[in-house]
């Protein structure tokens, strides 16, 4: 195994290629790095900017260049005896046009191969969604946009589309029926377009190219095509509709995606749907090119994206790791695994360790003095007006994430639980609401990002997590919840009967997959932005709560490190952290000048005070961001005079965006 000494992170596309990249091998190595880390490199949604919407994974993005430029990039690192550590996303696809299998499946429904390769739920709560995707894509309700001829036919050399404001869905062999009725016998459509064919052209290219040789069949399609297009009076927006009806998905307002989507994704983001890479067919699949590059030497290591989302992460591990290394060899491998506080990973998962988000957060420690700290928790209190601790904050958050962004996978969770209550006989009394309620409250106080229960068992550390939950959850419900957590308790901590157990496990591992997202977009996306007692702890991985770490921590810390995952990355910075390393240092400083601090922002405060909205009877911006945008600045603004004036003219210019008024004074 190669294992990298240094690791620089070139982030690829369009604007940044294999040949740019090559470009830069020689200074990196100047610098000291031994190992390139990239990318995802396999072909993404056209235009990405990072690479992480792939569409598909058995070919290489053709934005970043082809197969050999890929191949001289290889051989300059191995010339200049650099290492490729290679981004790889087994979680999820891009649910996007260039997806051939996603296609598939939009035209095909439960008939298409590919159904069964996309998380997606087939057992609804809504009837109406039973063998029917929904589609949040609108952004208006669906009647408006029929009404308003947002939504269209479309003919294109590949078949009849849905068009969308740029957005095109297939047309399965139903509603292409409805266009061609009276034009074509019904006999022929269903012969040609439900004929297999060895050739890449699809059916409904074959239609077309038999058709077109017709020029009156043309001039009839392209009439029919505009009746059914045109709204308003006299236009044929009931066919329209009965076309997109007829359709494998539902196209809905995205609002509606928050109540009623009935496939996994990753987080809150409906063009990224969850693959079921636990099945055997989609991991092969998904994993075939790669294991040519490994198996070629041209990857000698694996960062393995969002660990934390897969059904069962130590078996899908194993797995890769049989699979890519089956022809001998080992391979280095890190996790992006979020390890909170004492947190350690899972024991014998067969990785060298994570992406180092905890060694960040214990080298910023060092940077904090304690004793200024503790002032500063005093001076933002006694500025804003707040006094809330940072754990009730992300308690809240993970609740309100989960109310706002997550409602239909609650929803779906939750009435998997009543059913799994409903066959028990301690849990059948117990109903859906209070279940629901305590489910919520259960998973926001889980305080790591997920357990790994799988069926092997659960590991002691995991047990203990779940009861500290258990515990918290139960003292934040009322009195009489006793009976609905010992149900609970039985349930979570798997003291099953035996012909209980799989259902149950089932129903655990899916919760697991989903408290992630819960813990993510409450943390990292909204707590982070919400306590700003000092704003260079709130990072991915960090601890804002605030613990000083001394040099003698650190270095225990260090010792643990090297006897645990020897070889684990340590980051000082990542492409998912909020602030660069010098911001953070910068800000970092605020701990050792409390005083100073405090008078500046006394001074600020009454300059910008006139600058600030009234909005519903409120100054606007609220004391809290205002605290937050001036450690901001501080920490972004430029030590050179002349670079500071263009920093002033940007931040102006951003802020005019919203309001012409506020904080302009700040840039004086």
């Amino acid at each position: 195994m190669r294992i990298p000494r240094s690791t620089y992170r070139l982030q690829l596309n369009s604007t940044f290629t294999f040949e740019q990249a090559r470009g830069c091998l020689e200074y990196l190595r100047r610098l000291g790095i031994t190992d390139l880390y990239c990318s995802p490199i396999f072909k993404a949604r056209p235009g990405s900017t990072h690479g992480y919407d792939v569409v598909d994974n058995s070919t290489l993005n053709p934005e970043l260049g082809s197969e050999s430029d890929f191949h001289d990039l290889v051989q300059e690192t191995k010339k200049l005896g650099m290492g490729l550590v290679l981004d790889i996303v087994p979680n999820h696809l891009a649910a996007d046009l260039n997806n051939e299998w996603w296609q598939d499946v939009l035209k095909k429904g439960s008939r298409s191969r590919y159904a069964a390769y996309f998380d997606i739920d087939g057992e609804p709560v809504f009837e109406d969604l039973r063998n029917t995707l929904l589609l949040p894509v609108l952004g208006e309700p669906y009647a408006t946009a029929l009404k308003h001829g947002a939504l269209s036919i479309l003919l294109r050399p590949e078949g009849f589309f849905i068009g969308y404001h740029g957005l095109r869905f297939p047309i399965n062999l139903a509603g292409c029926r409805i266009i061609l009725r009276g034009l074509v016998p019904d006999t022929k459509v269903a012969a040609v377009l439900e004929h297999r064919h060895r050739a890449r052209m699809t059916p409904e290219m074959r239609l077309w190219r038999t058709l077109q040789k017709d020029s009156s069949f043309r001039s009839r399609l392209e009439q029919r095509l505009a009746r059914i297009n045109k709204s308003g009076p006299g236009g044929s927006s009931r066919l329209l509709d009965l076309i997109i009806d007829a359709q494998h998905y539902r196209l809905a307002y995205w609002r509606t995606g928050t109540e009623k989507i009935n496939y996994r994704r990753f987080f809150n983001i409906t063009d990224l749907i969850g693959i079921k890479v636990e099945n055997k067919a989609v991991f092969e699949d998904t994993h075939r090119f790669l294991r040519r590059l490994v198996k070629a030497g041209k990857v000698t290591g694996l960062r393995v994206d969002h660990i934390d989302g897969l059904y069962d992460p130590a078996n899908y591990l194993q797995r890769m790791r049989d699979y890519l290394m089956k022809d001998g060899g080992r391979l280095y491998v890190v996790v992006e695994k979020i390890l909170l506080q004492n947190e350690r990973l899972p024991r014998g998962w067969p990785v060298c360790g994570t992406t180092g988000y905890e060694f960040c957060r214990a080298l910023n420690g060092l940077f904090i003095h304690p004793e200024g700290l503790v002032e500063l928790a005093r001076i933002y209190g006694d500025f804003t007006g707040l006094a809330f601790e940072f754990d009730e904050v992300v308690h809240a958050k993970k609740r309100e994430v989960m109310q706002k962004h997550f409602a239909a996978e609650m929803r779906t969770l939750s009435n998997r639980l009543w059913r799994i209550a409903f066959q028990d006989k301690e849990g059948r009394d117990l109903s859906l609401a209070e279940l629901r309620r305590a489910f919520e409250e259960l998973t926001a106080c889980l305080t790591v990002y997920r357990t790994y229960i799988n069926a092997s068992g659960i590991a002691p550390r995991d047990r203990q997590y779940l009861r500290e939950t258990l515990l918290a959850a139960r003292r934040r419900m009322p009195p009489a919840s006793g009976p609905l957590f010992e149900f609970l308790s039985r349930l979570f901590l798997m003291r099953s009967a035996p012909e209980q157990r799989e259902h149950w496990l089932r129903f655990l591992m899916s919760w697991q997959q989903f408290t992630g997202s819960v813990m993510a977009k409450g943390l990292e996306d909204t707590a982070l932005y919400v306590y700003n007692r000092l704003i260079s702890m709130n990072e991915v991985g960090g601890d804002p709560a605030g613990r000083h770490i001394g040099p003698t921590a650190f270095h225990v810390a260090n010792v643990q490190t090297l006897r645990n995952c020897p070889h684990t990355l340590n980051a000082t910075s990542t492409h998912d952290v909020k602030r660069g390393e010098d911001v953070r240092a910068r800000i970092n400083v605020l701990s050792e000048i409390p005083g100073e601090w405090e008078l500046k922002l006394r001074n600020w405060r009454s300059m910008n005070a006139r600058k600030k909205l009234n909005v519903s009877g409120k100054p606007v911006p609220h004391f809290n961001e205002e605290y937050f945008f001036y450690q901001t600045l501080l920490g972004a603004w430029p030590a050179d005079a002349q670079e500071a004036l263009e920093f002033k003219r940007h931040f102006v210019r951003g802020i005019a965006l919203n309001s012409p008024r506020v904080f302009t004074a700040v840039t004086t």
